[in-house]
């Protein structure tokens, strides 16, 4: 049984904080992906972007709104694209939510 709270809280996050956060999962996922396979550190990362080893820390704890800029930067850096523009449907449970609570 959940807590009332725990309802509470449920029931106020949007649709598109939903889609927000695992898109910025996903895309911090691939970075550290890229990272790892390149043999690329954080301080060497933030070197190549010309960027403080604290922001780009930030980056990738999820302290930070990725820009198109910034995606664009990273994957110039990287020579892969670290997103795709896709056919995907969006689950239909959080579309139904979206339009639900209007």
């Amino acid at each position: 049984m959940k807590s009332p709270i725990i309802s509470q809280i449920e029931e106020q996050i949007t649709p598109e904080q939903i889609l927000f956060w695992d898109l910025q999962v996903d895309l911090i996922l691939r970075i550290n992906r890229i990272l790892k396979e390149k043999k690329i550190g954080k301080k060497q990362l933030a070197v190549i972007l010309g960027k403080q080893p604290s922001e780009i820390s930030k980056w990738l704890n999820g302290e930070h709104n990725f820009t198109l800029k910034t995606i664009a930067k990273l994957s110039a850096a990287f020579n892969e694209p670290l997103i795709e523009i896709s056919q995907q449907k969006i689950n239909p449970s959080i579309t139904k939510r979206a339009y639900s609570d209007r």
